[in-house]
């Protein structure tokens, strides 16, 4: 009877060990920017991952309650089974090797954590304080660049087709969960608050945010009338944002993108009239002048 009990307590936390190892690789681990979006959703769903790929706070307590209560469930139901497996593992050699393996693991884990969580805060923590230095609004005044992508259904996206009307033009990418939507919002509450502007918010990340996806996107973002997600080929918005002049850079850990939150405004005669911060009412201001 004890050898089958023992035999249950150690598979049950040899269990443990591994789902929670599973958890945290799912949780931190750097995708790259070809992982499927099911992943990226997954991890969104479960842990709340946010712009700098970390968990939100709801995400913290899972990582670290879920496995404290599978080991007390396992304490509770196999305490003596396990206290006697690890007192007979200290009484052999090869039993303590075992146990100084699984710490030396441990702790290199720990180790890996902390320093994928030392990288994310201090990519978003740059951008932050980029942010802060930029002015609230520059006037530009010359002719804006070309814009030709793909919208919602394959139709196209050209900013050449909206003379007579003011334009606001942002960027942004989907898998951003803080700063791309409030910059979405701040830019739709300016455009309701006057009579004819249109909105194109050209994506970051052609490779994830691609034609097919355009639709969802806009549902997610609260898109209406009059104001597009604009996407293509990786060649095709790559040369759109370097056209426009777009500062960003991936981070090597979660594939995301670092960048400004910026908006263009076009006047009705198709220049580049003003860049300003993503502030409803700055943006409604700027674009009554034009």
């Amino acid at each position: 009877m004890t050898g089958p009990r023992h035999g249950w307590s150690r598979i049950a936390l040899t269990g443990i060990l591994a789902v929670t190892a599973a958890w945290w690789t799912l949780a931190l681990w750097p995708l790259p920017v070809t992982a499927p979006e099911w992943l990226s959703r997954t991890r969104v769903v479960c842990f709340g991952s946010t712009a700098s790929g970390l968990p939100d706070t709801q995400g913290w307590m899972l990582l670290f309650l879920q496995p404290a209560l599978m080991l007390g469930q396992a304490i509770a139901i196999w305490g003596r089974d396990l206290a006697a497996d690890l007192g007979a593992m200290t009484r052999s050699r090869p039993g303590r090797l075992a146990l100084a393996g699984v710490a030396i693991a441990l702790l290199a884990a720990a180790g890996a954590a902390a320093a994928r969580v030392h990288s994310a805060t201090g990519v978003a923590a740059q951008a932050a304080e980029s942010s802060r230095d930029t002015p609230g609004w520059i006037r530009v005044g010359r002719v804006a660049p070309p814009l030709e992508l793909v919208g919602a259904g394959g139709a196209r996206v050209r900013l050449a087709d909206l003379r007579g009307r003011p334009v606001f033009v942002a960027f942004a990418f989907a898998h951003c969960q803080t700063a791309c939507p409030r910059l979405v919002h701040e830019v739709l509450t300016a455009q309701r608050a006057l009579p004819d502007p249109v909105v194109i918010v050209v994506t970051l990340d052609p490779w994830r945010d691609t034609p097919s996806r355009i639709e969802s996107i806009e549902e997610r973002w609260g898109m209406e009338d009059d104001a597009w997600v604009a996407s293509g080929s990786v060649p095709q918005v790559e040369s759109t944002l370097e056209a426009w002049g777009i500062d960003r850079s991936r981070n090597p850990q979660n594939g995301d993108l670092v960048h400004i939150p910026r908006v263009f405004l076009i006047d009705r005669a198709g220049n580049l009239a003003y860049e300003a911060d993503a502030d409803a009412r700055l943006l409604a201001d700027l674009a009554s002048r034009l």
